[in-house]
C-alpha cells in the first residue's frame, strides 16, 4: 500500500520495478550471448525464456537488488567478447565491476581473449578503464570514496549473528545434500 508521497515508500516500489528493466537487460544479453554461441535464434530464444520466466529469477527480481543489472552486465561482456569487440566488452567488464566486486573477474577473461591481438586488448583494457577511472573520479568528488555503496552495503551486518552461525549454516546444508542423495540412491 504505497503512497508515492511517501519519499521511502516510493523509492522502495521504484527499486522494484526497475528490477523487472534489468531483468529484461539480463534477458537481452543472454539471448545476444545464446544467439553468438549457438547460431541459432530458436535456441538463444528457449534459453533466454528459460533464463526470464525461471520461478527463481521471478522471485528475485521483485528484491529491488542490483543482480539483474549485473547479470546483464556479465552476460554483455561475454557476447561482446565473443562478437570480437574489445571496446564494449571493456566498457560493460568496467560497469559489471562498479556493480559488484566479482565484476573483476571479466577482466582476466577478457585479457585472455584478446591476448594474441594486442591493440585489441589495449581497446578492452582502455575502455574498462576509463569506465572505472571516471567512476572513481566522479564518486570520490560526491561521496567522498570511489567504492561503490552497493559494495559498502554488503560489508555492513544487516544483524548481528553468533559466532560460528555460517559453520552451523554450512553444516546442515551439507548434511541436508548428502542425505537427499544417499535416499535418493536407494528410493
Amino acid at each position: 500500500n504505497c503512497d508515492w508521497s511517501s519519499d521511502v515508500c516510493s523509492s522502495d516500489l521504484v527499486a522494484v520495478r526497475l528490477n523487472s528493466v534489468w531483468l529484461l537487460f539480463a534477458g537481452g544479453a543472454a539471448f545476444a550471448l545464446l544467439r553468438r554461441l549457438t547460431g541459432s535464434r530458436l535456441l538463444a530464444a528457449v534459453g533466454t525464456v528459460s533464463l526470464v520466466l525461471n520461478r527463481s529469477m521471478l522471485v528475485a527480481s521483485t528484491g529491488g537488488m542490483e543482480s539483474f543489472l549485473f547479470l546483464g552486465l556479465v552476460l554483455l561482456a561475454l557476447s561482446a567478447l565473443s562478437a570480437d569487440r574489445p571496446l564494449a566488452t571493456g566498457a560493460a567488464a568496467g560497469l559489471a565491476l562498479l556493480t559488484r566486486p566479482e565484476g573483476a573477474l571479466l577482466l582476466p577473461l577478457a585479457v585472455l581473449g584478446f591476448w594474441r591481438r594486442r591493440r585489441r586488448l589495449v581497446g578492452a583494457i582502455g575502455a574498462w578503464s576509463a569506465v572505472v577511472s571516471v567512476w572513481v573520479l566522479l564518486a570520490t568528488i560526491y561521496y567522498g570514496t570511489p567504492i561503490p555503496h552497493s559494495v559498502i552495503a554488503k560489508t555492513r551486518p544487516i544483524y548481528p549473528l553468533p559466532w560460528g552461525t555460517a559453520v552451523d549454516l554450512v553444516r546442515i546444508g551439507l548434511t541436508g545434500l548428502l542425505s537427499e542423495v544417499w535416499l535418493g540412491r536407494w528410493l
